[in-house]
């Protein structure tokens, strides 16, 4: 009788010490990853911004090639709006809510499943000597206790599937030929 009451103790002493611990975590998460490609900013932007492109080159599609996608609203712009849903990458969507031409395209994530959640994606342009340098963002808020763990390792779970997106955006429209990139500025 004695051991099981130590035994208590300490299992009430470990979660005491997990529920503490979980206060002094981060509560948000920001992942970011950034590349140059060689083609001008008006180009990439356009290309990141119409959702009729991204099965191209986005990394989580690659990953799953048969999940299901689809496009509601417009192919691109605020209320663009790009669904999926797979057996692998979950169920969810991402919707366009702000843009500045060539600078700025700020987008809300929805995961349904395997886990409801929302966060942010941002991407940012700059024209660097003719090439653009492109910053893909991911941020949100990390619930506590569990997600508060989790958000440690988010960069090293997440970056590794940022950094092959970019390569296959970079892949992709530094190969589009010379009328398709004019097409796109206009």
């Amino acid at each position: 009788m004695k051991t099981l009451k130590w035994i208590l103790y300490i299992i009430l002493i470990i979660v005491a010490l997990f529920l503490v611990v979980a206060l002094f975590l981060p509560t948000a998460y920001n992942i970011e990853r950034t590349i140059v490609i060689n083609k001008p900013v008006e180009t990439v932007y356009q290309y990141v911004l119409d959702f009729s492109k991204r099965a191209e080159w986005d990394p989580w599609i690659q990953n799953q090639p048969d999940a299901t996608t689809d496009i509601a609203g417009p192919e691109k712009g605020v209320g663009a709006k790009w669904i999926w849903e797979g057996d692998e990458i979950g169920t969810g969507s991402i919707t366009i809510v702000e843009t500045k031409p060539n600078e700025l395209i700020q987008s809300e994530l929805e995961f349904i499943s395997p886990r409801p959640s929302k966060s942010t994606v941002t991407w940012k342009f700059e024209e660097v000597e003719g090439n653009t340098e492109v910053t893909w963002g991911f941020s949100g808020k990390l619930g506590y206790p569990i997600e508060r763990f989790v958000g440690l390792r988010m960069d090293a779970m997440i970056g590794p599937d940022f950094e092959r997106g970019l390569q296959n955006l970079k892949e992709a429209v530094e190969n589009l030929p010379d009328e398709a990139e004019t097409e796109m500025e206009e």
